[in-house]
């Protein structure tokens, strides 16, 4: 016989068994439209990723940088349709998981929440590993002091773990701030480019015939570019303590990824610009966007170093924000202890799993960077966790398609709920298989063989959770935010 719990077809109370007055919520309608979409940006992190992954893209793409990170934008775009429809109808802290549980049933929901779990842990760790050695890298670039990675990040971590703690507000106003001094830096070092090698500009970067290799350089750095996107959907989580979140989420991560989009075009094409368009001297220079900007302006070398620091910061805010949220939801589901069940009597933030979250997370960065070194850990770290979320990302597109055509059949649209998920689906297929590809070199080579592993044990945790009666995705924003 099938129960309720398991049919995701079945109605479910949107309300907890507890009396409402006791029901631990969020602070409701807290943040604004604007505020979601700063939170979105900083998640983006459009200096620092400017700065490591646009050279990565230039070493397969060449000149035609600019036109590679636009194809992946706009792949990208069509998977931050999924997260906005969901949200016109099931906006939620828990986001992908309640999507997940409200599309499939409990089980996949629960299975979900595990990928999820482990998947944002580690891409944790690998933002912890960032800011820790861009703060020592630029400590030793501009003072000549040589300073142990580890101390900035726990320094760090521990400010930002208590904005968090403090207020959902404080924090994202902090994080708004050094997202705009960022993206001043970025914008006065790309327009310091151009104006010294005006002589350079053209519309080259925009070429199909400038990408080096073809189509090959453009399956080389599709992958790199659609990471670049990851954060657009940050606002998801923080829908219940939005005003108007039916409203607010979607126009937010829309809104975040064209954002996105533009500024990674406009610096790609920049430093193309700010390198005459020489792909030889592109290659040369570990961050060419911050050697271009020097070369133009040498004040502005300093300014980059501090843009990629405020930068790395303002993510961990986001990330701190976003992921615990989720984390909460799921306490509150039955899929987590339920002591994280809380959230703070004067900050109505969820303290016990921020402040439980980063310590996990802190001691897992300092552990695999005693034994195999802070850059390694990085990247083991960053492409580990990047796997989970993808496969997140593509599960949910799918669950776009069956939540609409099964549920909200008057609502169902072929081109929102069919098309533009399949084409995202499509978008994240490449990157997925070159982040697995067992061709690589250890340990990423048994990476895709580890997540197949994992797969299995969180369908086994889906399994037990849904056996246990949880019910994923049980709580929805209202109109004002508030948990229902």
């Amino acid at each position: 016989m099938t129960t309720q719990a398991n049919d995701p077809s079945a109605p479910r109370s949107d309300f907890l068994s507890t009396p409402a007055d006791e029901i631990p919520h969020l602070r409701a309608g807290a943040l604004s439209t604007v505020d979601l979409v700063a939170a979105g940006m900083a998640q983006i992190a459009p200096a620092i990723a400017s700065f490591f992954v646009l050279g990565a893209i230039v070493a397969v793409a060449g000149v035609g940088t600019p036109l590679v990170v636009l194809i992946a934008g706009l792949g990208f775009a069509f998977h931050v349709n999924s997260t906005a429809e969901f949200n016109r109808t099931i906006p939620s802290a828990g986001s992908y998981v309640t999507y997940l549980g409200r599309a499939f049933g409990d089980r996949v929901g629960a299975a979900g929440a595990a990928v999820f779990t482990l998947a944002q842990l580690t891409i944790g760790m690998a933002l912890f590993y960032q800011v820790g050695v861009w703060t020592a890298s630029s400590v030793q670039a501009a003072f000549g002091v040589t300073l142990a990675w580890w101390i900035p990040t726990l320094v760090v971590e521990a400010a930002v773990a208590a904005l968090v703690v403090i207020g959902i507000r404080l924090s994202i106003r902090v994080a708004i701030t050094m997202f705009l001094f960022e993206i001043a830096i970025l914008a006065l070092g790309a327009l310091a480019m151009l104006i010294h090698q005006h002589a350079a500009i053209s519309a080259a970067g925009f070429l199909p015939s400038h990408i080096t290799s073809g189509l090959g350089g453009l399956g080389l750095g599709f992958p790199l570019a659609i990471f670049l996107f990851l954060g657009a959907s940050t606002p998801a989580p923080l829908a219940e303590e939005t005003t108007r979140p039916r409203r607010a989420v979607p126009m937010a991560v829309f809104t975040a990824c064209a954002l996105a989009i533009v500024i990674y075009v406009g610096v790609a094409w920049a430093q193309g610009i700010g390198f005459r368009n020489n792909v030889a001297a592109l290659t040369k220079v570990p961050f060419p966007f911050i050697t271009a900007a020097g070369n133009a302006f040498g004040p502005m070398t300093d300014l980059m170093y501090l843009a990629g620091f405020t930068s790395a910061v303002a993510v961990l805010l986001a990330f701190a924000n976003s992921t615990s949220r989720v984390w909460y939801s799921m306490a509150r589901d039955g899929l987590l202890p339920s002591w994280l069940n809380a959230t703070h009597p004067t900050f109505k933030t969820p303290a016990r799993v921020v402040i439980s979250a980063a310590a996990l997370m802190m001691v897992a960065t300092l552990v695999l960077g005693v034994l195999a070194g802070a850059d390694n850990g990085f990247g083991w770290s960053a492409s580990f966790g990047t796997i989970g979320l993808v496969l997140i990302f593509i599960a949910v597109n799918f669950a776009l398609t069956a939540f609409y055509f099964r549920q909200r059949r008057a609502q169902f649209s072929v081109a929102r709920h069919v098309a533009a998920p399949l084409i995202g689906t499509v978008a994240f297929a490449w990157p997925l298989w070159q982040t697995v590809n067992p061709g690589q070199a250890s340990p990423f080579n048994w990476f895709g063989a580890a997540w197949i592993g994992l797969l299995v044990l969180a369908v086994v945790y889906g399994h037990l959770m849904a056996r246990r009666g949880v019910k994923v995705g049980s709580h929805l924003a209202a109109a004002d935010g508030a948990a229902v």
